[in-house]
């Protein structure tokens, strides 16, 4: 074998491992990119599915109120203003002859464990059958005595519903059919809850979320960055009991 051919078979050998790596870095690049958008669409989709069940469960008056609004702590994911929802679910199974009936929260919050990041969290209890329980005070949300300013904080009280939040928004359609970025049975007069609720949610893949809070942490504006990486979901809850149950 001549030198020449030597070097040839050198250089093709080389052009094979070398593709072959980087047909495999592709390949895991791809693999990893599906798994996490699985993982993403399986965390929406069962956020969503917890959020259709309480809202279709959920029921108003004039003194029980359903009501959501821009988050009144003022809480923000990367620079963007969340909603925040408080209803009263009858999906909780009687328990001592008690009505079955539970207060419920949702709100996002900046994540204890990873700063920087955020997630959609879920507050439930038993209603208190005390003066500011969600019986005899339509701002029960608000009240010292259910919880700190109405939302729960105990770790037996408290789960989180979908990680890596960019953004959690609601819209109802008011009596004009108009789209309402807030909603209040009681304060509005309606006395019932909405004819339906548009649930919108954007989450950013583990790795984007990382790198957005750690581009934020260094004072980076990252509004386009989350823009672009976030995966958005949404749907339509209708209020099938807006005028309560009626006999049979």
């Amino acid at each position: 074998m001549s030198l020449l051919e030597l070097l040839i078979g050198i250089a093709v050998f080389s052009f094979v491992v070398s593709s072959a790596a980087l047909l495999f870095a592709h390949a895991r690049k791809a693999w990893s990119a599906g798994t996490d958008r699985h993982f993403i669409d399986s965390s929406a989709r069962c956020a969503l599915d917890t959020l259709a069940r309480d809202m279709e469960a959920s029921i108003a008056d004039e003194k029980i109120s359903f009501c959501f609004r821009d988050d009144r702590f003022g809480i923000s994911s990367y620079g963007l203003t969340n909603s925040e929802l408080n209803l009263i679910t009858i999906s909780q199974k009687p328990e001592h002859g008690e009505r079955a009936a539970r207060a419920v929260q949702y709100w996002v919050r900046e994540s204890p464990n990873a700063p920087g990041r955020f997630e959609l969290v879920r507050g439930c209890r038993k209603i208190t059958p005390g003066p500011s329980g969600p019986y005899h005070s339509a701002n029960w949300f608000e009240e010292p005595d259910e919880g700190g300013l109405g939302r729960p904080d105990s770790p037996s009280e408290l789960g989180v519903v979908a990680e890596n939040v960019a953004l959690f928004r609601l819209a109802a359609a008011d009596t004009s059919n108009r789209l309402a970025r807030a909603y209040d049975s009681v304060l509005d007069g309606t006395s019932a809850l909405p004819r339906s609720v548009d649930v919108y949610i954007e989450i950013l893949p583990p790795e984007a979320a990382r790198r957005a809070a750690d581009m934020a942490g260094k004072g980076i504006d990252v509004s386009e960055y989350v823009e672009n990486n976030s995966r958005r979901y949404a749907m339509v809850v209708s209020a099938e009991n807006r005028h309560g149950h009626t006999p049979r």
